[in-house]
């Protein structure tokens, strides 16, 4: 009777253990990890911040509770953390001010209540599978109107601020993501947010500091955790920009390092009330956007160095939601494009003047104020998604008394230089297209015209070129999906006018498409009469540069080819919806270490009915 217990026990054994192994590889399975930043970047989508709470100022000392409704807002419950997420949204930023709740008597040491506080946010995040930013905000003792000067000092306190939330936060894994600081600059002087050398020296030093900091800690997931780093002031200024220096790790530029850059463009539009409109078809507002992202891509994206935008949006001026719902779709359309996580400010006021009235959730219930804004910023215009030909003429013309002008800038055309040593020059009085700038002094410098929207597509360019003296104009596409631009025409170019066509087909990853220009020889040539259509794989130009006049088209006949209406040429296949991201780990893909242990558990059990077999027979025996 004995043995027969022992083998009925060895039998329950093995099927608990065959119920155990497979939850325990599925446990570890749900964190996220061995990520790089820029796959990570790729993951995020669209971010929420969780402002003027956590990172207000006020509140008492003694009340780990009070600081995050010292501005107005409500307690945090997790109803709004899950409405959050409801909405469509992937990341949330926690900004917190620690100022506060740190006893600079005793090395700098955290309040455990409050940092306890920020974990139940943490955790609500983490609940609702939301990447987390979490950072050091209005911290008075990094904004220190003499940071070029006291750096070594805020580095100290910087240092013991962020040990302690990197020991704290150890386990939580690569969906947590480490932020330096929020706007670090000197605070109450002239050059507050425009900053000198001295200045983003100092925060580069930081950003040092920083990043050493989280690396040296080892301990969980802090050797692989993204960390964010901004430059002064997290400035989308090209010169902050160019100041940017990676920080250094084991001898070389640090691993899982994303820049952070805030975008509130145009100014006047998003923080003031001057301007109440927002049209995306007019290059004067859609300039500064166009430009930080093309300068993102040109110092960043470009080099294996993601990027995200840690704040963004539009203020409510006067209830002008339409143009807002604009404005957010653009920023939102551009930053998906280009593969930068976008996160909107929201600091829950509730106006409409002033400039900080950033409000899209009724913070006690989690319900959305601006579900259109929301859902334009997070999935875009589904029509304006639809690829179409495009046909260019920049000639002005008059229509219903009004000077017609089609801009470069309108088109997606930017120099793919941060120096802006590359041009792009138009005006109405131009009798031919426009003109491209590329000093020959600047080998890397040329323009480029966004295709983004092609991806997948196979297209026909065509184009004409001119210049006012001899040279050679390469013409290529630029995806950054692979090692270099693919250079497909190399053109002749004169005082006449020279046609270019040739075919593309691009691939369907998410990443950076451009039409290029390249001068070698001759640093001023003309573009006009541009046409890029989608075509069958069969229908494909062969490349190929002609004269005028051996292509059987007279620029006459190309113009007036030009004048149909886009609308006629709109792909009728179903719209394309959000980017696709890679994701391999959606395929299916068993692990070895599963197969082993399941077929140890199959030999176990196979030898215990074995060997119950046997010892029933010899106990029938007996």
């Amino acid at each position: 009777m004995k043995r027969s217990l022992k083998i009925a026990a060895f039998l329950l054994a093995a099927v608990l253990l065959t119920g155990l192994f497979p939850a325990v590889s599925e446990a570890a399975d749900e964190k996220l990890t061995g990520k790089t930043a820029m796959e990570i970047t790729q993951m995020m989508g669209k971010g929420w911040n969780l402002g003027n709470t956590f990172d207000a100022t006020g509140g008492k000392k003694d009340d780990a509770y009070s600081q995050e409704t010292s501005w107005g807002n409500p307690k945090v419950t997790k109803e709004l953390i899950d409405g959050v997420k409801a909405a469509g949204f992937t990341t949330i930023r926690i900004p917190v001010t620690w100022n506060n709740y740190i006893d600079k008597s005793n090395g700098y040491q955290i309040d455990e209540a409050f940092l306890n506080r920020v974990n139940e946010i943490v955790d609500y995040a983490f609940e609702n599978d939301l990447f987390v930013i979490l950072n050091v905000h209005h911290e008075e003792w990094v904004n220190d109107k003499n940071i070029h000067e006291n750096y070594e000092e805020i580095g100290k306190e910087l240092n013991a601020v962020w040990s302690q939330l990197a020991d704290h936060f150890a386990e939580y894994d690569q969906h947590l993501i480490f932020e330096g600081m929020n706007e670090p600059r000197a605070v109450g002087m002239g050059y507050e947010w425009t900053g000198n050398q001295a200045c983003y020296d100092a925060v580069n030093y930081l950003d040092q500091v920083f990043v050493d900091c989280i690396r040296n800690n080892g301990k969980g997931y802090n050797a692989v955790r993204a960390l964010m780093i901004p430059g002064y002031a997290a400035s989308s200024s090209p010169a902050v920009l160019n100041s940017i220096q990676i920080p250094q790790y084991n001898g070389k530029d640090a691993e899982n390092v994303i820049i952070s850059v805030h975008c509130y463009s145009p100014y006047n539009f998003c923080l003031t009330d001057d301007q109440e409109s927002f049209n995306p078809n007019n290059s004067q507002d859609t300039a500064d956007i166009t430009s930080l992202i093309g300068n993102l891509n040109y110092l960043f994206i470009n080099n294996g160095i993601p990027v995200v935008m840690g704040e963004c949006g539009a203020t409510n001026t006067r209830d002008n939601e339409e143009a807002r719902k604009s404005w957010f779709t653009f920023i939102g359309d551009i930053t998906r494009e280009n593969g930068i996580p976008a996160v909107v400010w929201d600091n829950g006021a509730k106006g409409n003047s002033g400039g900080e009235c950033h409000n899209y959730f009724v913070r006690e219930t989690g319900e959305p104020v601006y579900p259109e804004l929301i859902n334009a910023f997070i999935y875009g215009d589904p029509e304006a998604k639809k690829p179409k030909d495009i046909f260019i003429d920049f000639e002005p013309y008059e229509e219903g008394g009004t000077t017609i002008l089609a801009t470069p800038e309108q088109f997606g055309f930017t120099p793919k230089t941060l120096t802006k040593k590359a041009k792009v020059n138009h005006s109405k009085d131009a009798k031919v297209g426009f003109s491209a700038v590329i000093p020959n002094s600047d080998k890397n410098a040329c323009v480029t015209m966004d295709l983004s929207k092609f991806a997948g597509k196979t297209i026909n360019v065509g184009l004409y070129l001119k210049s006012e003296s001899q040279g050679t104009v390469t013409l290529g596409i630029l995806e950054t999906v692979k090692s270099s631009p693919q250079d497909l025409v190399t053109a002749q170019l004169d005082t006449e006018w020279t046609q270019i066509t040739f075919s593309y087909q691009f691939g369907e990853e998410a990443c950076e498409r451009a039409l290029f220009f390249q001068g070698d020889g001759v640093d001023v040539f003309y573009i006009d009469d541009i046409s890029i259509t989608m075509v069958e794989e069969k229908d494909r130009y062969e490349p190929q540069v002609l004269k005028e006049g051996e292509t059987g088209e007279t620029t006459e006949e190309s113009a007036a080819n030009e004048s149909v209406e886009e609308d006629s040429n709109i792909d009728q296949s179903e719209p394309d919806n959000t980017v696709q991201q890679s994701n391999p780990s959606s395929e299916t893909n068993s692990s070895p270490y599963q197969l082993i242990i399941v077929l140890c558990i199959v030999i176990a059990l196979a030898g215990l009915v074995v060997g119950a077999v046997i010892v029933w027979k010899k106990t029938g025996e007996k």
